[in-house]
């Protein structure tokens, strides 16, 4: 499956579960933004290890602004096809196959496995483990020879931490049942952004930054700044050098978002393109608070 196609039958997936999309033409670390009972960035490829640190910083960043998801879907992780039902994970960042999407967005069916270096893991229910093992009248050190496993990983699996597959094996084979928590892929992000991954400052985030919004930068996106105030998001576009695709990612994102977009050029004559505002650097240095600069967008968005 090529990723044309995988695109293709996330955005069905997505559609038939309700949600809004907004897919991306710039390249960027996202591929689609989606917008249902939750916002997700999702990152399409077809090998997962071809992901790198820059599009996860840049992702987590763009995430945490919006309250959305990050989530990579793909096809192959290490050489080997995903599995089904499983959560990989890169540089912090969730990662699954196209069918375990379908479970989780379409089933409502959260997997139970999750693949690191070693092997593949789950978690065990603490306190169902406990329950069982205390039914059997067995000590840990009882349990542990009777199972084959160690006594220390009995007690970290007791005290919620995960469980190889073959002592999840082992330890149903030795107390007749075993119950696993599900894994929520959307609460999974386990670290956050690289600070040393940052852009350089640029006077266009400055000068959000002075008229108070709360801004973030980014690298790789049609956008390069997000500044927020209160409830009001900008997604701004510096510099552009593939305008059109920018200008229609942008516009693309903020309507389904409910938001607002723009493009911040050295010099124009535009005043917008593909339904996103236009201003020069030297039009933005005049705007002295946030509550203008949102005036001035709704204006020019209310003129096309």
């Amino acid at each position: 499956m090529i990723k044309q196609e995988l695109f293709q039958k996330i955005i069905a997936v997505l559609e038939e579960a309700g949600y809004e999309t907004a897919p991306q033409v710039y390249s960027s670390c996202f591929d689609i933004l989606a917008k249902g009972k939750k916002i997700l960035l999702i990152k399409i490829l077809t090998n997962i290890d071809s992901f790198y640190e820059q599009q996860a910083d840049d992702l987590k960043r763009i995430a945490s602004v919006l309250e959305a998801s990050p989530l990579i879907i793909g096809l192959i992780a290490r050489g080997q096809y995903m599995k089904d039902k499983t959560i990989y994970e890169r540089y912090g960042v969730p990662a699954i196959n196209l069918e375990t999407f379908k479970d989780i967005i379409l089933e409502k069916k959260l997997p139970f496995v999750y693949a690191k270096k070693g092997g593949f893991y789950a978690y065990v229910n603490p306190e169902f483990l406990r329950r069982i093992r205390n039914s059997h009248k067995l000590s840990l050190g009882e349990l542990a020879r009777e199972s084959g496993i160690s006594k220390t990983a009995l007690i970290n699996y007791e005290q919620g931490k995960g469980a190889e597959i073959e002592n999840i094996i082992r330890l149903k084979n030795a107390i007749g049942d075993v119950l696993l928590n599900t894994i929520n892929p959307f609460d999974f992000v386990k670290q956050g952004p690289n600070p040393s991954s940052l852009p350089e400052k640029d006077s266009v985030k400055e000068h959000l930054d002075e008229i108070g919004f709360e801004t973030t930068s980014v690298k790789k996106a049609s956008f390069k700044v997000i500044g927020k105030h209160k409830d009001d998001i900008v997604l701004t576009g510096v510099k552009a050098r593939a305008l059109q695709k920018e200008a229609f990612d942008i516009s693309c994102l903020k309507d389904v978002l409910g938001q607002h977009g723009m493009i911040v050029l050295e010099k124009t004559k535009e005043t917008i393109v593909a339904g996103v505002p236009v201003l020069s650097r030297d039009e933005l240095k005049e705007v002295v608070s946030s509550k203008e600069l949102l005036k001035i967008l709704k204006e020019i968005e209310g003129n096309v």
